[in-house]
């Protein structure tokens, strides 16, 4: 059973260096600024680079998570933090001496919960890259007596960068409409990336830190009806939704795949829309966090980062 563990205070009650993967993502560009405001030093490592200049409590590093090696400043164990891909930083910890009493908190997805089981292959086959991820993780960090916490979410919204709310919100600006199957109410509940990145903050520096699997839904269930009238309201004027039988829809994604849509192309979703993906929402009282209603504004679908 997952339970909260007393870590050893390093000396004069620092932790050391917050080293963070994903500092660009949806997650990691709310939690940079936490990070810092805490009083934490925080080195951030992005594929590209970054225009922004090296101050005394951040650090740019350009490096891909296949390739980078890890330093420790100061001989201090440090918090490890991953946003980005989690399976590359299963691989980052493998080749990596970690020392004793690192704090390591991962994003993952509850994909590795809902799609499984799936019948289809693709949607199987990324929940089981995703479980053998998070389970190399969990015993890298027991080995290296480090503490570890992954934060399994989904539908994450609020950064403008996610691949399902905002590219459709985009596609019914243009239409003024947003075609959807008539059929297709599968329940979801929707989180804000700033909530995650508040989670990883107080994991980070919390005395007892919730280690194991941990599961932050958002707190509403909502089916996809309601999330589209929500996310249109944030559009002015607001497209309506567009009930169509299920196969014009099909085939309507069919044409726009030849059309060259990318996001088109994952017809996969389409099986998705029916089905329900929710989870228990009470791991977030372990961190102290509550997270918001699913009441988007038009900001929360502007990517700053381009």
């Amino acid at each position: 059973m997952d339970q909260c563990r007393q870590q050893d205070a390093p000396p004069d009650g620092v932790r050391g260096v917050a080293q963070v993967w994903g500092a660009t993502g949806a997650v990691g560009r709310f939690l940079l600024p936490l990070l810092r405001s805490s009083g934490t030093r925080v080195v951030a490592y992005s594929r590209q680079p970054q225009d922004a200049t090296a101050t005394d409590d951040l650090i740019w590093r350009q490096a891909d998570l296949q390739s980078v090696d890890l330093t420790w400043p100061h001989a201090l164990p440090g918090s490890l933090i991953c946003a980005g891909p989690l399976d590359h930083f299963a691989d980052l910890l493998e080749r990596t001496a970690i020392p004793c009493g690192t704090r390591v908190v991962c994003l993952s997805s509850l994909s590795a919960q809902w799609k499984w089981a799936s019948a289809n292959a693709v949607d199987a086959a990324l929940a089981g890259r995703l479980q053998a991820a998070e389970q190399r993780v969990l015993a890298r960090a027991e080995a290296s007596r480090a503490e570890c916490c992954i934060l399994r979410c989904g539908l994450i919204y609020g950064a403008g960068s996610d691949r399902t709310l905002t590219p459709m919100r985009r596609l019914a600006g243009r239409w003024h409409v947003l075609p959807w199957p008539a059929r297709a109410k599968g329940l979801r509940q929707p989180v804000h990336a700033a909530d995650l990145a508040q989670v990883i903050l107080n994991a980070v520096r919390s005395e007892c830190l919730p280690t194991g699997i941990r599961r932050l839904p958002g707190p509403e269930v909502l089916d996809w009806i309601e999330i589209w009238q929500r996310v249109l309201a944030t559009l002015h004027p607001s497209p309506r939704v567009l009930r169509i039988p299920d196969p014009a829809l099909k085939g309507l994604l069919m044409w726009l795949v030849r059309r060259g849509e990318p996001w088109a192309s994952k017809l996969s979703m389409l099986q998705r829309v029916y089905e329900d993906q929710i989870a228990d929402s009470g791991d977030w009282h372990s961190f102290g966090v509550t997270p918001r209603r699913f009441q988007p504004t038009s900001q929360d679908f502007v990517d700053d980062v381009g």
